[in-house]
């Protein structure tokens, strides 16, 4: 099983994330609780079952070594959650339960109604040039700037489409 060799893997490596991020931080107190705290989170959120980790709040954990200061996991959680909302009512008009579908035929049209909102949102794939800036790959930033790397752009869609069915 992929899974579960997935998490014997994930298990069998030490996170030294620790380390390495005090360092950039400087010893400024607060932040620097702050940071391995959520450190601490994400090494605690991603060594759950890969079934039940929750990938947008380790995305959200992870972003908070740009600017601790920021409560990424708010941020996140509400903006996906005002995206789910947009897209469930966008899905229900586009794509109603009473029309008789085939399943596939559902979940393409379903597929196709997401990327029609997510573009209407102003999403977008972010250029060549930009492809590798950190932005780009954060989901908090992702969520706040509307482009991102097709990383970055594949979770959010996996998450507001989950809303949709």
């Amino acid at each position: 099983r992929p899974c579960l060799k997935a998490f014997q893997q994930r298990h069998s490596v030490k996170l030294h994330i620790q380390r390495q991020r005090v360092s950039n931080v400087g010893g400024k107190g607060h932040g620097l609780q702050r940071l391995l705290f959520a450190i601490a989170d994400f090494e605690l959120e991603i060594s759950k079952p890969d079934d039940d980790i929750d990938l947008p709040k380790a995305a959200a954990l992870l972003a908070l070594h740009a600017d601790v200061k920021v409560d990424t996991v708010n941020l996140v959680t509400t903006e996906l959650s005002r995206l789910k909302a947009g897209f469930r009512a966008h899905a229900a008009d586009t794509v109603p339960l009473a029309a008789p579908l085939p399943p596939a035929c559902r979940q393409h049209a379903l597929a196709g109604a997401l990327c029609d909102f997510l573009q209407a949102e102003g999403f977008q794939g972010c250029s060549e040039a930009n492809y590798y800036q950190a932005e780009n790959s954060m989901l908090p930033s992702v969520l706040a700037n509307k482009c991102g790397n097709p990383n970055s752009l594949a979770l959010l869609y996996r998450e507001v489409g989950h809303a949709g069915g």
